[in-house]
C-alpha cells in the first residue's frame, strides 16, 4: 500500500498521455508485454486502477474475499511493473 501511495504522487507523469511517453510511443518499441494499464492512459482511468490496487491490497490485509483480492492484486501488481 506504500508502494501505490508511492506511485500515486505522480501517476500522471508516468501512467498518462501527459507524461513521458504515450501509449502509441510505447507500443513502437515494445516487445509482447501486457497490463492493464495499456487500455487506457486517460488520469481518471489511471486513478482508477491505483484504487483498484489499493481496495485489494486493504481486502487482502483484513482477510476479506481472500481469493479474489489475491488475484486481483497480483494482476495489478504485474501490471504496475510492465
Amino acid at each position: 500500500m506504500l508502494d501505490l501511495g508511492i506511485r500515486s504522487l505522480s501517476f500522471r507523469g508516468h501512467y498518462t498521455s501527459e507524461g513521458i511517453l504515450t501509449l502509441e510511443q510505447l507500443f513502437r518499441g515494445s516487445d509482447s508485454s501486457w497490463s492493464i494499464f495499456f487500455l487506457s492512459d486517460t488520469p481518471f482511468f489511471v486513478g482508477a486502477l491505483l484504487v483498484l490496487a489499493l481496495l485489494a491490497a486493504m481486502a487482502l490485509l483484513l482477510g476479506w474475499q481472500t481469493k479474489v483480492a489475491a488475484w486481483t492484486s497480483w494482476v495489478m501488481l504485474v501490471s504496475l511493473h510492465r
